[in-house]
């Protein structure tokens, strides 16, 4: 009976072990390595940007900038209305895209977006790529819809789905 015992214990601890290695090996894998690989491919083809955080990506940056930002308003003694308001809003922005171009790569948390000033490069990507780029994966699976079936289910007309049906 105690050696029954033994053997069961060793088996559920092992299994515990096993599911733990398990969830960090996921958890390295999803919080960590996609990230990195990504930020590597983007950075091969010539895509940088200010380098991301542990767990929070370029948040702490962001904030630090607009607390600066907050500061040096407040110090100016006459208020003037400016129409410039993405600069006010979003200052990390626009201090990036001064150091990195008009296309640069910051991430929150562990997501990587690519930033893109370039008016004519938006309008061309637009133009010339499928609608399976139109829509991220998170919110296609928040919706419960495939990224085939969002321009049905939103009622907007499918156009095709190969870059010559967009591009001459």
């Amino acid at each position: 009976m105690g050696v029954e015992l033994s053997l069961m214990g060793k088996m559920i601890l092992s299994v515990v072990v096993g599911g733990l290695v398990g969830l960090f090996l996921y958890l390295y894998n999803v919080m960590l390595l996609k990230p990195k690989i990504l930020r590597s491919k983007l950075t091969k083809q010539g895509i940088r940007g200010p380098s991301p955080s542990f767990l929070l990506g370029n948040i702490p940056e962001m904030k630090k900038i607009q607390l600066q930002v907050i500061s040096e308003q407040q110090n100016k003694a006459a208020l003037s209305l400016a129409h410039n308001w993405p600069s006010t809003v979003f200052p990390f922005f626009e201090k990036w895209t001064d150091e990195y171009g008009p296309m640069f790569l910051y991430s929150t948390g562990n997501m990587q977006m690519i930033y893109v000033a370039d008016v004519e490069m938006v309008k061309e990507l637009s133009l010339c790529t499928s609608l399976s780029l139109g829509k991220p994966s998170y919110l296609t699976k928040e919706r419960g819809t495939n990224s085939r079936s969002w321009p049905y289910f939103l009622k907007w007309p499918s156009l095709g789905s190969s870059k010559e049906d967009y591009c001459s």
